[in-house]
């Protein structure tokens, strides 16, 4: 139920950047950098804080998962005052999502968060495609009936 309700609440916009997939035991929502997130920062854009709030609103009545909020980046460095590498923006930006799903009733103890920079790419890092497709956050609904 958790992945219609996800997909639901993604394909009654008109963002594009995002992918679902279903595995034995987990539903895992992709969203790309350019629906979520200006460049280099950490701060949600507002055209997502829509389908993310239908999507808090749902997890918030569904029981029996645990959700991950993971964020990656490309390899292109970045050292700003408050991003000194690519792993704290990866990690500010899973935190940023996973506070905005506990605004809209989401039990903070079901919710865990990661940071992992630009160590776990799905693409080469080599041109600019692939750079964007490395930039995501991952929201992972995870099988566990103790919750």
């Amino acid at each position: 139920m958790a992945g219609i309700k996800t997909h639901l609440a993604m394909a009654g916009t008109d963002l594009s950047d995002y992918d679902i997939r279903m595995t034995r035991d987990r539903i895992k929502l992709i969203i790309g950098e350019n629906i979520s997130f200006p460049v280099g920062k950490a701060e949600l854009l507002d055209h997502i804080k829509g389908p993310l709030a239908k999507i808090g609103e749902a997890l918030s009545g569904e029981q029996g998962f645990r959700i991950v909020v993971a964020g990656h980046t490309d390899t292109t460095p970045i050292n700003t005052p408050r991003f000194p590498s690519n792993w704290e923006l990866s990690l500010a930006r899973a935190l940023g999502v996973a506070k905005f799903l506990m605004a809209r009733n989401v039990n903070p103890a079901r919710i865990s968060v990661e940071g992992f920079g630009p160590y776990q790419p799905v693409a080469s890092n080599t041109d600019p495609d692939s750079r964007r497709a490395n930039r995501r956050v991952e929201i992972s609904l995870i099988q566990d009936d103790s919750i």
